[in-house]
Order: structure tokens, then C-alpha cells, then sequence
């Protein structure tokens, strides 16, 4: 006699027909089917009074309508590998626990060796180690901007801050290389917002690239007592109290404008030529394309995973 307290062979094939759906183009099908042989295997139609099988879908439901990760995956691994710029998380004492690709070739690293921080500049070392120690010892400082060590291009800069992949687990180090390129859309912006003369923004670019009133000083054939009379002004325009609040400004303004033209650049293209378009009322263009017969049956394909339910 079966046990009523174990599933049925049914809600077994129905269980792993729901999980496998997930991942498995073939699993709708045969999620199908299993509803199919479980309603003929009742005879009474009383499913909903089925408290294990009701117990097993439920969890099934809460995978469902949660953020769908790859196989193996971790919201570490996901948040590496969205990043369009190097980015790497380490351990408090220096291991890597993961990278990017980016990374891997900025930095010279791999997964799981020991780094010796010879990415770092020296000067920002002060800055690593507070982030560093509220991951250890429960500080204050969850955010700092780096620089890292010259390596023959241009000086870059990097976000340092506290990442927790659960809530409950210990914070780690995640260290994001910031892409800063400065566009006269950034110059029209300081502008047009703060008010800057074309000296003030000048010098703000270069603050951005050197952080040293000496070089900007060299670079714009004026004394250093110059270049501090127009920091002064940049803080109060900008309503920024000392350098590294205005770098993390400009970096982050520079960061935006990075962020919109990757946006605008990623196009979708239908490959087999066929891509019409919807404007909706609010004068977004929405893209489609038709494939089969004229005059078939309409099918709807979804690229990439639907969240949500799609029903005929």
C-alpha cells in the first residue's frame, strides 16, 4: 500500500518536470504530461487538497520568482562578471576569491593565488586598509577610491568597498577599476551645473587624473598658490569640502556618461532580416521579428528567460 505521507510516482515526475523547466527547453512539455498523468492517477480531481504535493510545488514557485542565476553561480560570480570594467574580490588578508577577465589581464591575478597588492599605489594604501578593516574589525569606512599603480598608460582609479554575498556571511573587499573618460559632455555639464569657468574645469580634469596641485601647477604654467585659489572655488561650486570628494564626484559623473553610451550602443539586430518595429504611446521603439508561414498559426518566442508566466 502506498504511504500517503511519501509522493506518489506522479508527484515525483512532477516535481522534476517543474525544476527542470527552469533550464530545459524540453521541460514545459513534459511538466505537461505530468499534470497530465497525476490528474488521471487521482480519479477525483481533488489535487489542491494534496498537502505534500502542494508542499514540493511551493518551493518550486519560490525558485521560480527569484533572480535566476547560471548552474553553479554566485551572486559574487554575477556581480563580477556584469561588471563592464576590471573588477576583482578579495579576502581581508588578500586572497582572490574571484575576477573578470578584465581583471585578470589589469592585474595580473588568478583565482585563489595571494596578491602582494603591488596593484595599489602606495599613496592610497591608508585608504585600502580602512575599507579593510571595517571587513575585519567592524570600522566605518565601506567606501574609498584608489589609485592603482602606474603601469605606463594613464593613472586609474578604482572603487574600493564592503561586499557581503549573504547577509549573514562576513564582508569581503570587491575593488572595481573606474573607467573615466572625460568627453566634452562631462566639460558641458560642469558647466552648465556648477557654473565653472573654462580654467576651473581644467583644472578639475587634471585633479581628477593627478590628485597633485604640484603637476597641475607644472602642466598649466601657474603657481601652486594659483591652482589652490581655483580649488577652492571648485569646492564651494560643487559643494565638495576636500579632493577626494571631488574626485569621487567626477568619477562618478564620468562613470554615468559610461554607462549611457554603453546603453545606447547595444543594438539589437534581428539576423535573418525580418526586424519591424512598435512604437508604443510613450514613443518608446519596441523590436520584433516574424519568422514562418504568413498566413500560420501566431507563436510567441521570448529570447533569453521569461519572468513571469507565459500562457497561450
Amino acid at each position: 500500500m502506498h504511504d500517503p505521507s511519501f509522493p506518489s510516482l506522479e508527484d515525483l515526475d512532477l516535481i522534476e518536470a517543474s525544476y527542470r523547466m527552469v533550464n530545459d527547453t524540453s521541460g514545459f512539455d513534459d511538466l505537461l504530461a505530468a499534470w497530465q498523468a497525476k490528474i488521471e492517477a487521482s480519479g477525483n480531481g481533488h489535487l489542491l487538497n494534496d498537502a505534500a504535493l502542494s508542499q514540493r510545488l511551493a518551493k518550486f514557485e519560490g525558485l521560480m520568482s527569484g533572480p535566476l542565476l547560471a548552474p553553479n553561480e554566485t551572486p559574487i560570480d554575477k556581480t563580477i562578471q556584469d561588471a563592464r570594467t576590471p573588477m576583482m574580490v578579495l579576502s581581508p588578508d588578500g586572497a582572490v576569491i574571484a575576477l573578470n577577465g578584465l581583471a585578470e589581464t589589469r592585474y595580473g591575478l588568478r583565482q585563489g593565488v595571494q596578491t602582494d597588492f603591488s596593484w595599489l599605489s602606495p599613496e592610497s594604501q591608508s585608504d585600502f586598509d580602512r575599507v579593510k578593516a571595517n571587513c575585519t574589525r567592524g570600522g566605518n569606512a565601506e567606501y574609498a577610491i584608489v589609485r592603482l599603480s602606474d603601469t605606463g598608460a594613464a593613472a586609474t582609479l578604482a572603487e574600493v568597498f564592503a561586499l557581503r554575498p549573504t547577509e549573514d556571511s562576513p564582508p569581503l573587499i570587491a575593488v572595481k577599476a573606474l573607467e573615466l573618460p572625460w568627453t566634452p559632455k562631462i566639460e558641458h555639464i560642469l558647466c552648465e551645473a556648477f557654473n565653472m569657468t573654462v580654467a576651473e574645469i581644467e583644472v578639475a580634469r587634471l585633479m581628477l587624473i593627478t590628485r597633485d596641485m604640484t603637476e597641475i601647477a607644472a602642466r598649466r604654467g601657474t603657481t601652486v598658490l594659483t591652482v589652490r585659489t581655483q580649488l577652492r572655488s571648485i569646492f564651494a561650486k560643487t559643494e565638495t569640502t576636500a579632493q577626494v570628494d571631488l574626485v569621487r564626484m567626477l568619477s562618478v559623473l564620468c562613470g554615468s556618461q559610461t554607462d549611457h553610451r554603453t546603453a545606447e550602443n547595444t543594438v539589437w539586430q534581428d539576423p535573418y532580416y525580418y526586424e519591424a518595429h512598435i512604437i508604443d504611446p510613450a514613443g518608446r521603439k519596441i523590436a520584433y521579428s516574424w519568422t514562418g508561414a504568413a498566413d500560420g498559426t501566431p507563436a510567441l518566442f521570448v529570447h533569453g528567460p521569461a519572468i513571469g508566466y507565459a500562457l497561450p
